[in-house]
């Protein structure tokens, strides 16, 4: 598990994170903040890991404005007011 912390990660060009799987690679955001904003215009593809454990007001994993694909991805523990998992 790699700790995603003091704050999020601000995605605001195209971004690929591919791990060797959903039990092998997990991000955690250890309920400091959410792990990824991903701004409009921009792009985030995530695939074969975990992202957990994040706390925004929206988003407690992932916020996006731009464009965002997950393939084989375990999202799981996110706490939000709005978007617990995933804020679109």
């Amino acid at each position: 598990t790699y700790v995603l912390i003091p704050q999020q990660l601000l995605v605001s060009d195209d971004l690929e994170i591919v791990g060797d799987g959903m039990s092998a690679l997990a991000l955690s955001g250890q309920r400091i903040d959410r792990l990824f904003t991903v701004t409009a215009g921009a792009s985030l593809r995530l695939a074969d890991l975990t992202v957990s454990i994040g706390q925004s007001d929206e988003g407690g994993i992932i916020r996006n404005a731009g464009t965002l694909t997950l393939e084989r991805v375990k999202v799981a523990r996110g706490l939000a007011k709005r978007g617990g998992g995933i804020y679109n």
